[in-house]
């Protein structure tokens, strides 16, 4: 198990409350969160661990699959001025925002990551972590420690029981309204940017960038505990998409591996250390019937026949033939039928761009460096673009070579294109090194 993910647990107010429109009742199919959230829990940190998608695969419990409500616990290190590791000051109730995304996977053979199922980004508010206590939490302290027992450092903030590094919160995105019915079995993951790290870094021109962005100390909650409603699959396995081979089992397979989302397995760098991560469905609504249509007009009668002539006089006349019965009246047209009840919206959800780095080969001697890749998703025929290291994209195709590339670190980031110009979001990236 990595060292750096038990920095600080601990236990304070904090209740999971989810509010969606609609008066359908809830099925909680997946929780591994308290429903009172403590100070903070060990975490995974996106900048620290060189990080741009972090997940796991959970397998809900019965209830409704459709309108599902996804919520991630956070933690977040990052202080208004000044640092975690530092003397942390922080205004009660002062924010940062960042874009998030959540992505819903199915699962692939042997537990693979499959299709994207849904995608969504939001804005949050992430709160900054409140400010060094000295008093409660004094460097080597043990009046109060943090949930594991050791001595506080006098660098972190007090919940009341224990003192603790960061500060747990809860994010969630609301996914109802979209023809999305869940599998049994998802894998769910976050992604974001930080300054150096993430699918797309934001860099170093960020105005916080020169005293400390909250987001380059925002993390991703790490629960001890098995789910309180659900099953957890693999509870020594995470998923996770990294530029760094050492915080994955197989080493990220001599660099093939690395900034790929996929599972990792067979070690114990996971044990005891779950994401948290809580789904609430609801079922489907159906609007009112409309009213019934109004009854068509009666069509009007038809013309009377002609009589038939007089019979002789003397013998008894032949009676007169009967008159020809007029036509029938037009009938009524019939009445437009009402409008019908409004439905629950389904927005048809257009599969999402996707683009993968399939093989790379390297010749340092040479000098040059060639990939393969693919994309799915989007509308039509793909196209591809490629950029090395600062420069600007340009099209590209697979296989792709660069040639006489300068010795030294170098980044490549591919990403598809589809027939109405859309760009993927979330470029495949490789590091390489010549």
């Amino acid at each position: 198990m990595f060292s750096m993910h038990r920095w600080a647990t601990a236990i304070a107010a904090g209740a999971l409350i989810l509010t969606v429109a609609g008066t359908a009742s809830a099925a909680t199919v997946y929780s591994n969160i308290p429903s009172t959230l403590p100070g903070n829990f060990p975490s995974w940190g996106f900048e620290a661990y060189q990080t741009s998608e972090f997940g796991g695969l959970v397998e809900l419990a019965s209830g409704s699959r459709t309108n599902p409500v996804v919520t991630v616990t956070m933690s977040s290190w990052g202080c208004q001025t000044g640092s975690w590791n530092g003397t942390c000051v922080t205004t009660p109730g002062t924010v940062f925002s960042l874009p998030i995304t959540l992505n819903i996977y199915a699962v692939g053979a042997l537990n693979s990551v499959g299709d994207l199922l849904a995608s969504d980004t939001q804005t949050f508010k992430i709160p900054f972590r409140p400010s060094t206590d000295s008093a409660n939490c004094a460097a080597s302290g043990t009046l109060h420690t943090d949930a594991s027992g050791n001595p506080s450092d006098g660098k972190q903030w007090f919940d009341g029981t224990y003192c603790d590094h960061g500060l747990a919160h809860n994010i969630s995105w609301d996914l109802g309204g979209r023809s999305l019915t869940l599998p049994n079995k998802v894998i769910v993951a976050v992604m974001y940017n930080t300054s150096d790290e993430g699918y797309q870094p934001i860099g170093s021109g960020a105005f916080c960038h020169a005293t400390g962005c909250g987001y380059d100390s925002l993390n991703v909650a790490l629960v001890p505990n098995a789910p309180f409603v659900g099953t957890d699959p693999l509870p020594n396995d995470a998923y996770l998409s990294s530029i760094s081979g050492g915080w994955y089992c197989d080493g990220g397979l001599g660099g093939l591996g690395l900034g790929i989302f996929r599972l990792d397995t067979g070690c114990d760098n996971w044990t005891g250390d779950r994401p948290a991560i809580q789904v609430d469905t609801y079922p489907l609504q159906t609007g009112p019937a409309g009213p019934a249509g109004a009854d068509g007009a009666t069509g009007p009668a038809g013309p009377a026949g002609t009589p038939g002539a007089d019979g002789a006089t003397g013998a008894a006349g032949a009676a007169g033939a009967t008159g020809a019965t007029g036509p029938a009246g037009t009938a009524g047209a019939t009445g437009a039928t009402g409008p019908a009840g409004a439905a629950s919206p389904a927005v048809k959800v257009q599969t999402p761009l996707q683009t993968k780095i399939l093989k790379a080969t390297i010749s340092a001697t040479k000098r040059t460096a060639a990939f393969w890749f693919s994309g799915s998703g989007g509308k039509g025929t793909l196209s591809f673009q490629c950029k090395l290291d600062n420069m600007k994209y340009s099209s590209c195709h697979s296989p792709y070579t660069y040639k006489n590339l300068k010795p030294g670190k170098h980044v490549i980031r591919v990403r598809a294109k589809d027939a109405r110009g859309k760009v993927d979001q979330t470029p495949a990236i490789r590091r390489f090194k010549i």
